[in-house]
């Protein structure tokens, strides 16, 4: 790990504009040193980057201490990242005690000003919480950077599957599951009282879902309650916000849509006769020539799968990629003018990425770790300048497996 004093410019630079856009450690601020690198890291991961581009900024479950944790990653120059830590939230407290288990379901994203907005679950009050932490620079040396946390949404299994994207004010919302009354449900920051004042939000249902009733392939009868908002995946586009989730009783993926505030629009995408249940661990992109585009794991047919909109309609799902118990933890993006997409390999416990390189018509995959480790767990992938970073959880080593995808194949 990097020496603690180098600690200083990864939290000052973090957030402010007026700071340098190239790390350099001798500028500094006086500000305290990291926390120890935990022995177990990298579950319920979310990934961004910080406001100059240049470095990796993650949050994830602590497994061991059953709590949230934050790095800021650096690259060292040899494709490889280094990371320092801090403890969010879930940890030990001041006076010895434990606090409750808070970290799963993760998600965060980094505003302009370098502030860190994390939604997750707090499994052990059964609550939706938020963490944020205030921009770098000068100004935020009184706060220690300290980081602000409180409830959301609270009730039994609300706060799973949560989703935070940022406004145009940059100004988090939060798609989430609500397990108890089976709906998905959106939150929207109200007002943010910064270090001391009071953080208000509202939230309310997006989708309701329907009842199925129908028969099983023996004639039986079937009936399952209405679920939806697991594998909950928040968009928000030029006033649009689009949420994908899994339709737990429609065993179908849906998408709600609509402006800030509501109402939603649901709808269901019709399986394909490769693609038959849809829904699960959806990632959604809009292309830059404006194509919504999701892809998903198909649960009855184990495969990974993706689904396009062109011209207002949504085109039968596509199969990506059928080699057995594939597909889960995916994360579309766009690269070199073409769709890419990181996902799990289960049967070899491998992370892979599928693509159509020169917008091909054939899909072709590519593992990108595993070979030695079991990696492909909450996968994410993020952009630096013009190197993309893919990332998810090494169960044998505990910690973040990173790998950087083929310099060849960069944006010029």
């Amino acid at each position: 790990m990097r020496p603690a004093t180098s600690a200083v410019l990864v939290l000052a630079v973090f957030g402010g504009c007026n700071e340098p856009s190239v790390f350099d450690k001798t500028n500094a601020f006086e500000v305290p040193d990291p926390d120890p690198e935990p022995p177990d890291f990298g579950t319920w991961l979310s990934l961004d980057v910080a406001p100059e581009g240049q470095r990796l900024v993650a949050t994830y479950y602590d497994r061991q201490a059953e709590g949230l944790g934050f790095a800021v990653g650096y690259p060292n120059g040899k494709d490889e990242l280094e990371w320092l830590h801090e403890q969010v939230d879930g940890y030990t407290s001041p006076d010895g005690g434990l606090i409750p288990q808070a970290g799963k379901y993760g998600s965060m994203r980094v505003a302009p000003d370098g502030t860190v907005w994390v939604s997750y679950w707090d499994e052990g009050n059964d609550a939706l919480k938020f963490a944020h932490r205030l921009g770098g620079g000068p100004a935020a040396i009184e706060a220690k950077y300290s980081w602000v946390t409180g409830t959301i949404d609270e009730g039994p299994g609300v706060g799973t599957w949560t989703s935070l994207d940022l406004d145009a004010e940059g100004k988090p919302v939060v798609a989430y599951h609500d397990e108890a009354n089976g709906t998905l449900k959106i939150a929207y920051l109200v007002e943010d009282g910064g270090s001391t004042g009071e953080t208000v939000w509202n939230t309310t249902v997006a989708v309701t879902g329907n009842a199925f009733q129908g028969v099983d392939a023996d004639g039986k009868a079937v009936n399952r309650a209405a679920d939806v908002g697991e594998h909950a995946r928040l968009l928000i586009r030029e006033g649009t916000y689009l949420i994908a989730y899994h339709d737990k009783a429609q065993r179908a993926l849906g998408l709600a849509e609509g402006p800030k505030g509501g109402p939603f629009s649901a709808s269901l995408i019709s399986a394909s006769a490769a693609c038959t249940e849809n829904g699960q661990w959806p990632s959604i992109l809009i292309t830059q020539a404006g194509v919504p585009t999701i892809a998903y794991h198909d649960v009855t047919n184990q495969n990974l799968c993706i689904a396009t909109r062109q011209s207002g309609a949504w085109q039968p799902p596509e199969l990506v990629d059928a080699a057995p118990y594939v597909g889960a933890d995916t994360e579309v993006v766009e690269r070199l003018g073409t769709v890419g997409i990181v996902y799990f390999d289960g049967q070899n416990n491998d992370m892979k990425y599928a693509s159509k390189p020169g917008n091909g018509a054939v899909w072709v995959s590519e593992t990108l770790g595993g070979l030695d480790a079991p990696v492909g767990f909450h996968n994410e992938i993020v952009r630096t300048g013009n190197d993309w970073w893919a990332a998810s959880y090494d169960y044998r080593s505990r910690k973040l497996f990173v790998t950087q995808l083929a310099v060849q194949k960069q944006q010029p």
